[in-house]
Parts: C-alpha cells; sequence; structure tokens
C-alpha cells in the first residue's frame, strides 16, 4: 500500500481507461481488496466512479462487492456522487450505480449534497444523467442542500 493506503486494485480503478481485464486480474488475485477503504474511505468503486472508468469496471467492482454501491467515504459520498460530479458524466454508469442501491439518489453528502445537486452543478452533465437521477428520486428536484 503506498502512504494513501491504496491497493493495486485502487490506482487500477482510479484510471481514466482502466483496462477490463487489469482490474478483473487484481479482484482474482485478492477479492477482498474490493472491500478495502483507503485513508479516505474509498473504496475501488468510488475511486473508478471519481476516475471516469467504464460501466464495465464499475460492473467488476459491484460484482466482487454489491454492498459496495452503499458505502460512504469519510465525506459521505456515494460511488453514485462521486459518478454524479465527474464532468461528462457518464449515464451508463450512473445508470449501473442506481441499479445496484437505487436508495443513493437520496443520501446526502456530509455537506449535505445530492447526487442530483453534485450533477446539475456540473458544467459538462447530459439530461441523460439528470433524467436517471430524477427517476430515482423525483422530488429531489424541489430539495435545496442542508
Amino acid at each position: 500500500m503506498g502512504n494513501e493506503g491504496n491497493l493495486p486494485l485502487h490506482y487500477a480503478a482510479a484510471k481514466r481507461s482502466p483496462q477490463g481485464d487489469v482490474v478483473g486480474k487484481l479482484l482474482e488475485a485478492y477479492p477482498a481488496g474490493a472491500m478495502e477503504t483507503n485513508v479516505d474511505g474509498s473504496l475501488p468503486l468510488h475511486l473508478a466512479a471519481r476516475g471516469k472508468a467504464p460501466a464495465d469496471v464499475i460492473v467488476k467492482l459491484l460484482v466482487a462487492y454489491p454492498s459496495g454501491a452503499q458505502v460512504e467515504d469519510n465525506y459521505g459520498n456515494l460511488p453514485l456522487h462521486w459518478a454524479a460530479a465527474d464532468v461528462n458524466a457518464d449515464v451508463e454508469v450512473i445508470a449501473t450505480l442506481l441499479s445496484a442501491y437505487p436508495g443513493g439518489a437520496q443520501v446526502r453528502t456530509n455537506n449535505g449534497r445530492l447526487p442530483l445537486q453534485l450533477a446539475a452543478d456540473n458544467d459538462a452533465c447530459g439530461a441523460d444523467v439528470i433524467a436517471l437521477l430524477l427517476q430515482a428520486y423525483p422530488d429531489g428536484a424541489g430539495e435545496t442542500n442542508v
């Protein structure tokens, strides 16, 4: 581990375009790695969602640790929050994370923000991402951060 507490799986998941086979090999070698957090409380799934990993990597990490979609990091972020806040948020990644944890659309970060608010604040976010988040939590459109 590095001084951030990252396993090789954390590093591979965080890459812009990680190869699903690399993540797969690391999961084969150390399946428990999908459940380990770094010093920020981030799972490899958080880093994949934050790092714009493709949906196939998100799926591999969810298969290895299905409850990972429900894990908040030290800042109250679910992987869904990171994916929604990402510039050019990927609709397939958002859909995959919502499928794994539909209630995630209603979870607020430590500073009170919903995934929908993070997506709406994202200059490059598409209407398809907003639509998915609204479908998951329609009341979110009328909520302010607290």
